[in-house]
């Protein structure tokens, strides 16, 4: 037979105040854990309180053999261990152990702590805490009663402002919202997460594959993370020219072979003209006589540029002139 808990009566003394707290506030659904719960006789109450109850919110079940209740020893009242008086069902009723010395003087904090298993649906739940001086006479609260949150619902965890992928930058900024007021933790790559706020940068980081990560806890222990992967490639291409003319030709056209060692555009340039977008072959024609300069750099798909690569030769299309000069006479 479960015991029924009185939870309200007649009013103490004018002035008996009493408030209450609790110290956890947030738990999942269905979740076992350590509750404590004060309850604090005023400094100016003029009773000593004897009893008290707390009643269990709907869904939520408290380990009987786990309660314990203690009393400061303040004023005339000794410290003391007060009795779980009858089965916890619907509530905790707790009593005094002995005479009036082992009550709840003013001024002092009876903590009870117990394990319970919350409720399985989402709400704010309510410790209905209760005090008195005797069987009926009631304190008064001063407050609201303790409640606790029962969430288990995770949080979100979004990623902004990221690198491109690939980047050829040794700098990389995120930033990062949360659908709650939460603390976020960020890592890189392998290393520890560290408490981060958003924005958030590295610098120097290494040529190859990145991996950042930022996550966070909510009150009831809901936890939540969001990544981003990325390459960093800041290595150039190298270009080489494989075919050209002659260093010396007599002919007006050149044609240029040429490559990079990774996939990339390239920018040619003759006789320390404009470099401009070209493609391999290149071809020039009418060439002038003289020395000419063939120069072509390339730059990969995430804008690396690497050093030119140039190509000399000399054209000579002009034929030679022949003079006669000492030549015997016509008739001889």
């Amino acid at each position: 037979i479960a015991c029924l808990l009185l939870v309200s009566g007649a009013a103490a003394a004018p002035g008996d105040i009493y408030t209450a707290a609790s110290s956890l506030s947030h738990v999942k659904p269905t979740t076992s854990a350590t509750y404590t719960i004060t309850l604090t006789n005023a400094a100016g109450s003029p009773s000593r309180a004897g009893r008290a109850t707390i009643g269990i919110p709907p869904g939520f079940s408290v380990q009987p053999t786990s309660v314990q209740a203690t009393t400061q020893a303040v004023g005339g009242c000794t410290a003391s261990l007060w009795v779980v008086d009858g089965p916890v069902s619907s509530g905790i009723n707790l009593r005094r152990p002995g005479n009036n010395d082992t009550g709840l003087c003013p001024g002092a904090t009876l903590t009870i702590s117990f394990t319970a298993t919350s409720a399985g649906d989402e709400a704010t739940y309510t410790w209905a805490t209760h005090l008195f001086v005797g069987e009926t006479e009631e304190f008064a609260l001063n407050g609201s009663q303790p409640t606790v949150v029962v969430d288990g619902t995770r949080p979100v965890v979004t990623i902004g402002q990221k690198p491109t992928n690939p980047s050829n930058s040794r700098s990389a900024n995120f930033s990062f919202t949360l659908s709650e007021l939460l603390g976020a933790t960020c890592k890189l790559d392998n290393g520890p997460f560290a408490p981060c706020t958003s924005p958030i940068a590295y610098e120097n980081l290494s040529d190859g594959p990145h991996t950042f990560t930022v996550a966070a806890t909510d009150a009831a222990g809901n936890t939540a993370q969001d990544g981003y992967a990325w390459t960093v490639e800041t290595r150039a291409p190298t270009v080489g020219v494989s075919s050209g003319p002659a260093p010396l030709t007599n002919s007006r056209l050149a044609t240029f072979v040429f490559s990079a060692d990774e996939p990339s555009s390239f920018h040619c340039q003759l006789n320390g003209g404009s470099f401009l977008p070209c493609t391999s072959p290149a071809s020039y024609q009418g060439l002038a006589d003289g020395p000419h300069a063939f120069s072509v750099r390339p730059t990969d798909a995430i804008g690396n540029t690497g050093p030119t690569a140039s190509y000399g030769w000399r054209v000579d299309a002009t034929a030679p002139e022949t003079t006669l000069g000492a030549r015997p006479r016509s008739r001889t």
